[in-house]
């Protein structure tokens, strides 16, 4: 397309939607305090990570015990990024991602007040599972690097298999209206089986099913 060409009709509508979401942004209500009054003990950090080929990301969520019994968790942190120009596999994107979710983990430990009692690290790709249990050596450079890294940050049974369905970072890789974001959604609140005991989750660290 030239300078003075106008956009394709499809990219026009998707612009003009962007522009008139962004003011409603302002009227998304964020909790400041993420201790429940009635929190017992020390929180679980639980880090999603996904990858698209537009872009990856993580999210993390403090989750707290209650002294009723319950569970109740709050976002505490997130980050994406737009996938390279250039096109690289899904699986790599991926990767990209689960390094991000790693770091996640880390600046929490060094800038949050919260002792953690434990950590999930949720992915929802198999191969990147199995690239984490695995040892680093035996892939090529790109993998290499970044499955080093990822092994040396973190413990590789704090690592989890989800199915896509449940993973609330494809939020964060394929994008959300504001008025799918408020203060009481998935998103700020973390996936509803957060609220459950964790020998109730839909996650494994041996995942059979084929993605």
């Amino acid at each position: 397309m030239d300078w003075d060409d106008p956009i394709p009709e499809e990219n026009r509508r998707e612009w003009v939607i962007f522009f008139n979401d962004l003011p409603e942004m302002e009227n998304i209500p964020v909790k400041r305090c993420m201790n429940p009054s009635n929190a017992v003990g020390d929180p679980v950090l639980v880090i999603f990570s996904d990858g698209s080929n537009n872009a990856y990301g993580a999210c993390a969520y403090v989750r707290w015990e209650l002294s009723t019994g319950e569970f109740d968790s709050y976002l505490i942190l997130s980050k994406n990024r737009l996938a390279p120009v250039k096109r690289m596999s899904i699986d790599r994107i991926e990767l990209c991602g689960v390094v991000l979710n790693k770091r996640l983990k880390i600046i929490l430990q060094q800038q949050c007040g919260y002792t953690f009692q434990g950590c999930y690290h949720i992915v929802d790709s198999q191969i990147v599972h199995a690239m984490i249990h695995k040892g680093s050596y035996g892939f090529n450079t790109f993998a290499t690097t970044r499955v080093g890294e990822i092994q040396e940050g973190t413990e590789k049974n704090n690592w989890y298999w989800i199915e896509s369905k449940h993973n609330i970072a494809d939020w964060l890789t394929r994008g959300m209206r504001p008025n799918e974001i408020d203060f009481n959604g998935n998103w700020q609140k973390g996936p509803d089986f957060l609220k459950l005991p964790e020998s109730k989750w839909p996650v494994t660290q041996t995942p059979t099913a084929v993605r």
